[in-house]
């Protein structure tokens, strides 16, 4: 019964530490938004039709109204399109920096760990939600993130990994090999 009580409330310590560094993340750095940058305030003309028929361009392309429509037509097109420019690089920059601060939370949570090793559940869930945290940051970032800046995160995050399953081994490895003989 330990046994299970102590996978339990492992995977229990990763779920609630991974949930909880991610809510930490987006509740001091939120993702943005349209609205942040009044994308959704720029709206097409409607004319009254009177003043002007839905179908007046298809029936005469050149007439005054229709190409005061057009014009006005592409400068909110041109100005949409700048708003939404605007709206990506701000999501690539913030999926950038969410991919840093999920490696560095994984990558302290991994290390956070080691403090623990006497207690095999603690210590396995919280590395676990290092682990997952350091997957997420690479998926969120995966698109915004310059290739080199990926290589070495990757790289600490498994040199990490590789210090912390060589440091299980060796403690445990005594212990296997006397259920061995």
């Amino acid at each position: 019964m330990a046994k299970v009580m102590n996978v339990v409330f492992g995977i229990g310590i990763a779920v609630i530490l991974y949930l909880l560094v991610l809510q930490g993340i987006k509740a001091f750095y939120p993702d943005p938004t349209m609205m942040e940058f009044n994308c959704s305030s720029l709206s097409y003309p409607v004319y009254p039709e009177k003043v002007y028929p839905a179908n007046a361009c298809m029936l005469n392309s050149t007439s005054e109204a229709c190409q005061q429509y057009q014009d006005e037509q592409n400068a909110l097109n041109k100005k949409q399109q700048e708003c939404s420019d605007r709206f990506d690089k701000a999501s690539a920059l913030h999926g950038r920096n969410v991919f840093i601060l999920a490696a560095i939370f994984g990558s302290l949570l991994i290390i956070a760990s080691f403090f623990f090793f006497s207690m095999t559940n603690i210590s396995a869930g919280i590395a676990f939600a290092g682990l997952a945290l350091i997957t997420y940051g690479f998926a969120i970032g995966w698109r915004s993130t310059d290739d080199l800046l990926k290589f070495v995160v990757g790289l600490v995050a498994a040199v990490i990994v590789f210090i912390f399953a060589i440091k299980v081994n060796q403690k445990y490895q005594p212990e296997l090999r006397k259920k061995i003989k």
